[in-house]
């Protein structure tokens, strides 16, 4: 596909099939994304009908690597290099050649100079079609796959350039000999015109996607992991694996300098974790024992024990590869418009061509003969097509969308809803701020932690415990996540690790309020846990100590009960701060001051 009248025409005869909910075809991707009814058709259907349109199409996810060498158009740029050099080395022996004809005999007094006055068109005339051939071949089939499916693209103009100037000099010759004017040189330099502008356009595009091609490069990068052997009698044995073969509670080592390859949570060890490229933030983050870390992040200068939450292909870098490759396919209604606008371009184009051509005919045979009233007819027939470009007005929009998207996901956002969330941004009237982690601290911190005695298991298996409840909330909620980091370096203090994930049981989570969950120890105990506000530890009939709230809720912060078999044994206090900035106009406060200038409601939510 080479502009959105492609991608326009894809969608259209695929949403023309019986049983296609939904299609979105993404052109900076070449990729189609297809809901469709099993029981009405099959791949092999969807394949039928783009191959009708002259494209070739495979089913099945691409791999990183072919996906990266898509976004790099590498090929494309490749046999665009090479038929340019083609090209302009064939130009610059069509131009020596007129130049060499400007010096022959003007009158042909003799056979011998008649044969010399015809070598040089038939020199021009082989070199023009070694041009077609090395290196315009791919237009012109092109062009004729479209013809055969009834459709014109950009392709269809410049190959039907080149055959209207082949064809006029040809008649040319015939009709009035070898001193008649030829098109070959002024064809090749048009050739050579448009396969430098496509070059150029695809080194744009490739890089307006610079910041999201180093989200796929960083997948592809995370090929191979050093993962510890839990089940070996030695703990320490390491050995390499592929990545994609992680799952959830495997122990990985990340080296200093490495990527993460999956979302996890650090075991042991301490070190600075380059965001810069998930969240946009140019500052490295402290990372250590409880915190999660995000796949694509990568180490600096310390080692990391971590244990995985989610595998590769359901990781955070995961997803944003996907909300990027649907982002891409989704289109602003303003596309749609010039969408089919694009589709018919090419079709009046040739219509103007045609009508250009007939009246440069009819009023230049009336003062000269037919054939050099034929040629002026080329001549103006060759002008419309060549100034003529669809694909300019097909790829402003979504290059213009495109580089957008890339420049928002390296400053951190990331526009799920892709062109249609920019067009939206025109209509905000209401602005909802996210609190935690936006205009606060990007995290929550436990402040202290109140002991209720007897407790029903020693200190270390109550933050063992702990743990093993709040591991799964932990990797997206902020106060699940503070409570979990913080447990984890308890026991890292005293030398103990935390409960492995496979040990919970009948895990319950209830939005706003807390968790629940059953927790083996070793042998046949186990120990029911409940951690959450004081109402839903009041519900599963533990009485909560309310005192100690009620002296810590004047600093603003949050207070988490812990119930351990219905005895009530800690309360745990949060707090959060205002996210500061090393550039003054970038932090919260200046930012919720700026809002005051803004005609919109504001909400922040927590």
């Amino acid at each position: 596909m080479t502009c959105s009248a492609c991608s326009a025409k894809i969608e259209d005869a695929i949403g023309q099939l019986n049983g296609v909910a939904r299609v979105t075809v993404a052109l900076p991707f070449n990729q189609a994304t297809v809901a469709y009814d099993e029981s009405k058709m099959t791949p092999t259907d969807l394949i039928n009908a783009i191959e009708e349109l002259g494209y070739e199409a495979q089913p099945g996810r691409r791999s990183i690597q072919e996906s990266l060498k898509i976004m790099q158009h590498e090929d494309d740029l490749q046999r665009l290099q090479k038929s340019f050099s083609g090209v302009l080395t064939y130009s610059l022996f069509l131009a020596s050649t007129n130049m060499l004809a400007s010096y022959s005999y003007l009158a042909t007094t003799t056979t011998h100079e008649y044969r010399f006055k015809w070598t040089i068109p038939l020199i021009e005339l082989a070199l023009f079609l070694r041009i077609q051939h090395r290196h315009a071949s791919h237009i012109h089939h092109a062009a004729s796959r479209a013809l055969r499916t009834g459709q014109t693209t950009m392709d269809t103009l410049t190959s039907a350039t080149q055959a209207i100037s082949l064809l006029s000099s040809l008649s040319n010759l015939l009709l009035l000999g070898p001193s008649a004017p030829t098109h070959f040189t002024t064809a090749a330099l048009l050739l050579l015109v448009v396969l430098f502008g496509r070059y150029v356009d695809l080194h744009l595009r490739r890089n307006a996607m610079s910041t999201l091609t180093s989200l796929f490069r960083l997948q592809s990068d995370l090929a191979h992991v050093r993962v510890r052997q839990k089940r070996r009698r030695d703990k320490d044995a390491e050995e390499v694996l592929p990545a994609a073969l992680l799952r959830p509670g495997d122990e990985m080592v990340i080296e200093p300098f490495d990527s993460v390859p999956c979302d996890a949570y650090v075991l042991d060890g301490e070190s600075l974790l380059d965001l810069s490229v998930i969240t946009g933030e140019p500052l490295p983050v402290a990372k250590s024992a409880g915190d999660f870390i995000l796949s694509g992040s990568r180490n600096s200068h310390g080692r990391l024990l971590a244990a995985v939450v989610k595998g590769q292909e359901e990781s955070t870098l995961a997803a944003m590869l996907d909300g990027v490759v649907e982002a891409a396919g989704r289109k602003a209604d303003v596309e749609g418009t010039f969408g089919g606008l694009v589709r018919i371009f090419v079709a009046v184009i040739m219509g103007l061509a045609t009508a250009s051509a007939m009246v440069e005919h009819a009023r230049a045979k009336s003062g000269m003969s037919e054939a050099h009233a034929m040629n002026k007819a080329a001549q103006r027939a060759m002008a419309v097509l060549a100034a003529a470009c669809p694909c300019a007005l097909g790829l402003a929009i979504p290059s213009a969308m495109l580089a957008f998207l890339d420049a928002a996901s390296s400053q951190g956002v990331l526009l799920t809803g892709g062109a249609q969330s920019i067009e939206a941004l025109t209509d905000i009237t209401h602005v909802v701020l996210d609190k935690t982690g936006t205009l606060t601290q990007g995290r929550l911190q436990v402040t202290a932690c109140k002991l209720f005695h007897p407790l029903p298991v020693e200190r270390r298996v109550f933050l063992q415990l702990l743990c093993a409840a709040e591991v799964t909330e932990a990797e997206a909620h902020p106060i699940a996540k503070a409570v979990f980091a913080w447990a984890v370096k308890e026991l890292r203090a005293v030398g103990y690790r935390p409960i492995s994930d496979e040990h919970v049981f009948e895990r319950r989570a209830v939005p706003g309020s807390g968790v629940e969950c059953v927790v083996g120890t070793g042998g046949n105990t186990s120990h029911q846990v409940v951690v959450g506000n004081a109402n839903f530890l009041v519900s599963h009939g533990v009485e909560v100590c309310m005192k100690e709230e009620g002296r810590w809720a004047e600093d603003y912060g949050i207070t988490i009960h812990i119930a351990v078999d219905a005895q009530y044994v800690a309360q745990l206090r949060l707090s959060v701060s205002l996210k500061a900035s090393p550039q003054p106009h970038h932090s919260a406060k200046t930012v919720l001051k700026d809002t005051h200038d803004w005609k919109q409601t504001r909400w922040s939510k927590s």
